[in-house]
């Protein structure tokens, strides 16, 4: 009787064990295969994070060339609204608001200011850390560059005229954007 029921109790557990799957059924992979996968695996993680780095370097220099930009556009939206920043309370008395200049001065910064008798620094800005001027592009023998958009005219004074800003990828120097003021203050952007 206790046979015939060890018998019984040994089928059914191994039954139970059958269908939840403990028993080795003999399927899975071999050592080549699971290699395979993990090489195939690394190259294709390998080409991403190329990828994913020539991206960002991309990105850093549009953000750039947008910065720099916004900041133009600043002073010519400000130059005309002709309204006079507080700024220039330090100003001779009575001086007139002769408008507002963007100043390109190395070749990563450059700021926006206000010129009313005395020049009035608005904002300073730093291009992003892997992103410089093109220093002969954008300055030639100077070190200095001036876009004054002046409150009279409406148009821009460039202390360079008929030359591009241009911005480099300091990593990688075939990405290039340029930025081109015209006398009329428009202000665009081409690869």
């Amino acid at each position: 009787m206790r046979e015939r029921r060890l018998k019984h109790n040994g089928n059914a557990i191994r039954e139970l064990k059958k269908r939840i799957g403990i028993i080795k059924s003999g399927a899975g992979f071999t050592l080549v295969e699971i290699i395979f996968s993990i090489t195939v695996i690394a190259i294709l993680s390998v080409i991403g994070i190329a990828g994913f780095a020539q991206y960002g370097r991309v990105q850093s220099l549009n953000t750039s060339a947008l910065e720099l930009i916004a900041m133009m556009n600043t002073a010519k939206s400000r130059a005309l609204s002709q309204k006079k920043p507080a700024s220039c309370a330090s100003a001779p008395l009575f001086a007139p608001l002769e408008g507002y200049q963007v100043v390109l001065t190395s070749s990563r910064e450059y700021k926006l200011e206000s010129k009313c008798g005395a020049v009035v620094v608005i904002q300073n800005a730093v291009l992003k850390p892997d992103v410089a001027f093109g220093t002969t592009e954008t300055f030639g023998v100077d070190t200095v560059r001036t876009f004054f958009f002046s409150v009279l005219t409406g148009g821009v004074l460039d202390s360079r005229p008929n030359t591009d800003i241009v911005l480099k990828n300091t990593s990688d120097t075939n990405l290039v954007k340029r930025v081109i003021v015209d006398n009329t203050g428009k202000i665009s952007i081409r690869n």
